[in-house]
């Protein structure tokens, strides 16, 4: 409940520009997707935009590093900060999610 509220640390490095990148999909012109990145598109083909790290991030919450990325864990473990730039939505996110949930029952009869 709340994971990413209490899970702050990251990663100091990013990965490569292009890698492990996650999107926004278009559903009106997208054919076939993978979670990463559109595989086939209606139209003039895929367009992609990237986004600078200063305006947003790709964030993993793992227990370990994926395979592609075992000869580089430990250099991305060894160079974490805390950065709690998710606690700016932590008041309107706890009470949004807790009404949703209320709203489904998951707190069980009121």
């Amino acid at each position: 409940y709340m994971h990413m509220l209490q899970h702050v640390y990251r990663s100091k490095n990013f990965t490569k520009p292009n890698q492990y990148i996650k999107c926004f999909h278009n559903p009106e012109r997208v054919v076939t997707l993978h979670n990463h990145f559109p595989l086939a598109c209606l139209g003039a083909g895929c367009t992609s935009y990237p986004i600078d790290t200063e305006d947003a991030q790709l964030q993993h919450y793992r227990a370990d590093c994926v395979k592609s990325l075992k000869k580089t864990c430990l250099q991305y473990r060894e160079n974490s900060i805390m950065d709690t730039t998710i606690w700016r939505y932590k008041d309107e996110l706890v009470e949004r999610v807790t009404k949703t949930l209320e709203l489904l029952g998951f707190f069980g009869p009121g």
